[in-house]
């Protein structure tokens, strides 16, 4: 009898190490295919831009292919939903910035999103200023004469990235400081704001820099300010929006990469660390110069540091201007 429980003890630690040699086989072997990357804006954006270099330089280190799909639309929550429905195994992440996960949940509580509660922040990339661009058309040089013609004209449009964005959040902050009628519209990215500012269906955007080099160098659009706290490196002698007298208009974006809650730490480690070394490569910097970023690099904690902070503050921003998603 005794035997035979030594037998069946054996057997069961040997299933066990089995088990135990499977998981380490598992861990190791993580990534053993394509990891996705879903954007929530259409292309064309910095996110867009940001998940495809980035993704690319840090292909080589993970020795997978990084697959970026855009799924715009619904605040960010198409894209929000399609990450949380997938395994939490590293393989899909989504690329967040402040309007989904700082923003977004206060313009539209009813979204029910808690990012640090559903999500596992993996890597905050970088900070990305946004603009006041206008139509090139449009008979202002400035931010005061742009508000001069917003008080003289009601119905002045200001196009956006889509309600419940930074973009959109902006656009009410303006609307709330210079107590103008201004008209928002909201798209689903850059990649159709922009071009509406260029043909003129909307007066006004606000945007990354880089969305509009090539047309603010042909005169079709022209650049007012930053809605930053302070001005930017690569615009130093643009004024911001608070200093162009529309005080309160100051947000300053983080852009980094996310994954579902329960997605394991190690992957969290080894999908940051290969993201950070990415951010380091002198070609990805080239890049983000044109993109007019800031790189960060930060790891799992303090980006998660960095949301909390951000939740509180424009939260406060939210309820000061009013702002909802529409």
């Amino acid at each position: 009898m005794r035997s035979g429980v030594a037998r069946a003890l054996r057997l069961v630690l040997a299933g066990a190490l089995c088990a135990l040699a499977g998981h380490a086989a598992s861990q190791t072997a993580f990534p053993n295919r394509p990891i996705r990357i879903i954007v929530p804006y259409a292309p064309g954006g910095s996110p867009d831009v940001l998940a495809r270099t980035i993704g690319q330089a840090a292909s080589d280190g993970l020795g997978q292919q990084v697959v970026v799909e855009n799924r715009p639309g619904g605040s960010g929550m198409i894209a929000v939903e399609a990450v949380l429905r997938a395994p939490a195994d590293g393989y899909t992440l989504l690329i967040g910035d402040s309007g989904v996960y700082s923003i977004g949940p206060h313009m539209n509580p009813a979204l029910g999103l808690d990012v640090l509660r559903d999500f596992a922040p993996v890597t905050l990339l970088v900070y990305t200023p946004m603009f006041l661009i206008v139509n090139g058309t449009l008979p202002v040089q400035t931010v005061q004469e742009f508000v001069a013609l917003a008080r003289q004209k009601p119905g002045v449009t200001i196009g956006s990235s889509g309600n419940g964005t930074a973009h959109h959040l902006a656009v009410e902050a303006t609307r709330a400081a210079t107590r103008a009628d201004i008209t928002h519209v909201p798209y689903k990215g850059a990649g159709q704001s922009i071009p509406a500012v260029v043909a003129g269906d909307v007066s006004a955007v606000f945007a990354a820099l880089n969305t509009v080099a090539q047309h603010a160098k042909a005169g079709r659009v022209r650049v007012l300010a930053s809605a930053t706290s302070k001005r930017t490196r690569l615009t130093p002698d643009l004024p911001t929006m608070t200093e162009a007298g529309v005080p309160g208009c100051e947000i300053d974006i983080s852009i980094g990469f996310l994954a579902p809650a329960k997605t394991p730490r190690d992957v969290i480690d080894r999908l940051h660390a290969e993201f950070a070394r990415a951010l380091t490569r002198p070609e990805v910097r080239a890049r983000l110069d044109i993109i007019s970023t800031d790189p960060v690099g930060a790891p799992p904690d303090e980006y998660a540091a960095t949301i909390r902070s951000e939740l509180s503050a424009f939260g406060g921003m939210v309820r000061a201007t009013g702002a909802r998603s529409q």
